[in-house]
């Protein structure tokens, strides 16, 4: 049963949902999924504040598909997203509608990549158990990271309220993990290590 005090409120959208975010403002985006190949569509804004919705086709000739192990973040007025197929990290503009594209070498691995905003604009995608950690920053241009010294790829990114970026690294062997933080040199540094399975594990 639900608490007392839970108020719950249902919104038809009248398509399948594939992703969800929350922007800055509170205004929720939705992405359409292809029933054909599972690639995004198009994007809904849904705001709860006047139950409005708006719908947003992807242009022809453009793409934003992320796969069902992919995620998709909020950030500078963008939708960011990990395209596997195309090889690329993809931004949906919200005021315009428009895609923009940002190729890497690697941004996949098996469909699985994370995705991370810094406070300072710069957005951050792992490649899962990969050596590369792609970077796309505030003026467009790109750049890739590797992992601390004594370490051999990433298993997973995240970013807090304060858009502190954070990664799980992992050493040549796989027996020791390591907790690392973005500094102030754009570089990670490793904070804690643990063995998996170990007391010392967090």
């Amino acid at each position: 049963a639900y608490p007392p005090n839970l108020n719950i409120s249902e919104y038809p959208i009248g398509f399948a949902i594939d992703k969800i975010l929350r922007d800055d403002e509170g205004i929720f985006w939705i992405t359409e999924p292809s029933l054909a190949d599972g690639s995004t569509v198009g994007f809904t804004k849904f705001n709860p504040a006047t139950n409005q919705t708006e719908t947003f086709p992807i242009p022809d000739g453009q793409s934003f598909s992320v796969s069902p192990f992919g995620e998709v973040i909020f950030s500078r007025g963008r939708i960011w997203g990990v395209d596997c197929v195309a090889g690329s990290i993809k931004a949906f503009v919200t005021t315009t509608g428009q895609i923009e594209t940002f190729p890497f070498d690697e941004v996949c691995n098996d469909g699985v990549s994370t995705l991370a905003a810094q406070a300072d604009g710069l957005i951050y995608s792992a490649v899962y158990g990969r050596a590369a950690l792609n970077v796309v920053k505030a003026d467009g241009s790109t750049a890739v990271l590797s992992p601390p010294a004594g370490y051999s790829g990433f298993l997973n990114l995240s970013s807090n309220s304060q858009g502190q970026v954070t990664a799980i690294v992992f050493n040549e062997d796989g027996t020791t993990l390591g907790l690392a933080i973005l500094n102030h040199n754009g570089e990670f540094e490793v904070y804690h290590s643990y063995q998996p399975g170990g007391e010392d594990e967090v």
